[in-house]
């Protein structure tokens, strides 16, 4: 993320989504067909409390998605033909995509912090058959929570993880 201000950051994502998959059986035919989605986003976040080791923010993030299915099954055989066996995988896309966040972050040293998120994403996809693949999983709105300790290198006596008016102010001063 690149900081525009002490209270705001702008920057680039790229997410990668399992969307499940779904099994189809009719008589001796089956397939199972596993989705995914691959997402270039630009994102906004606001911190709208931000002090000495503790930080709130909120989000906002939207770009464009690609879904992607990996398929295999079996046609059951017709008359004294032999059943036959598919495998395939193919990409369609770009689709919308569209989402929001909360997370906070909570400075336990200097260079470590722990953090966590709340996000809802939502990505318009399509549910046309995907390449010479099987038909796509269609529009998708995803709830995902995060937990993860961030780490920052040793770049020096100003190096922090957040930057708030109070550590701005001392770097100043120096």
């Amino acid at each position: 993320m690149f900081s525009i201000a002490s209270s705001y950051a702008i920057g680039f994502q790229l997410v990668r989504s399992g969307l499940g998959s779904l099994t189809v059986t009719n008589g001796a035919n089956s397939g199972t067909a596993d989705y995914a989605a691959t997402a270039i986003e630009l994102g906004a976040r606001a911190f709208p409390f931000r002090q000495s080791g503790v930080e709130l923010y909120l989000g906002l993030h939207g770009g464009l998605a690609w879904q992607d299915v990996d398929a295999n099954g079996f046609t059951a055989p017709d008359g004294f033909s032999a059943g036959t066996a598919f495998n395939c995988s193919d990409v369609s896309g770009p689709g919308f995509g569209l989402g929001a966040e909360l997370g906070a972050g909570l400075e336990l040293s200097r260079a470590l912090m722990l953090s966590g998120s709340l996000d809802a994403s939502s990505y318009r996809l399509s549910s046309e058959q995907v390449g010479s693949c099987v038909n796509g999983i269609g529009s998708v709105t995803q709830l995902a929570f995060g937990v993860g300790l961030l780490y920052a290198f040793d770049l020096g006596p100003e190096a922090k993880l957040g930057a708030t008016e109070s550590t701005r102010r001392s770097a100043q001063a120096r």
